[in-house]
């Protein structure tokens, strides 16, 4: 109820799939993929602006920072699978 409560909240998109968990486990998770994350004195946590490409071997394969546009994403996932 709480993820989708932040979801709405913060207007993400809900076809995609948004880890949680504690923060111990998450902790191990940020740093397989390098993902920094602070709490900058509020309930909000701010975190690494990045989107990974991972393969279906679970290797990361392409980083898109956040002004990667759908088309060019589109693109790279329609080359990892073909």
């Amino acid at each position: 109820a709480a993820v989708t409560s932040f979801i709405r909240s913060h207007h993400l998109r809900p076809q995609f799939h948004y880890l949680t968990g504690s923060q111990h486990d998450l902790q191990h998770v940020w740093r397989a993929y390098n993902v920094a994350a602070v709490r900058p004195g509020s309930a909000d946590v701010d975190h690494t602006l990045y989107t990974l490409l991972v393969d279906p071997s679970g290797v990361g394969r392409v980083l898109f920072d956040s002004r990667a546009t759908p088309k060019a994403i589109a693109h790279d996932v329609d080359q990892l699978l073909s």
